[in-house]
């Protein structure tokens, strides 16, 4: 009995819910930007860990001493840019 009471209220709140409204989002006030240079290393160290990589979007992630990613590969594919 609890178990159906219980879901006609869950089905009751689920069809009051409506979904949040469109808001513009501002670009950051500060940001840093450089254009890719394809084959190039970046590093990017701190007290705990580090990412290490090439610009071509391969890496690695550590977090002292263990190596959480290896031979990692990220790719972004843009509208209308092969």
């Amino acid at each position: 009995m609890r178990w159906g009471l219980i879901l006609i209220l869950g089905a009751a709140a689920m069809a009051a819910t409506h979904p949040i409204p469109r808001f513009p989002i501002e670009p950051p006030v500060l940001s840093i930007t450089q254009p890719c240079q394809w084959g190039m290393p970046f590093t990017v160290v701190g007290e705990h860990g580090a990412i290490l990589g090439q610009q071509d979007g391969s890496f690695e992630a550590w977090l002292w001493p263990t190596k959480v990613l290896s031979e990692f590969r990220i790719t972004a594919e843009l509208e209308d840019h092969p």
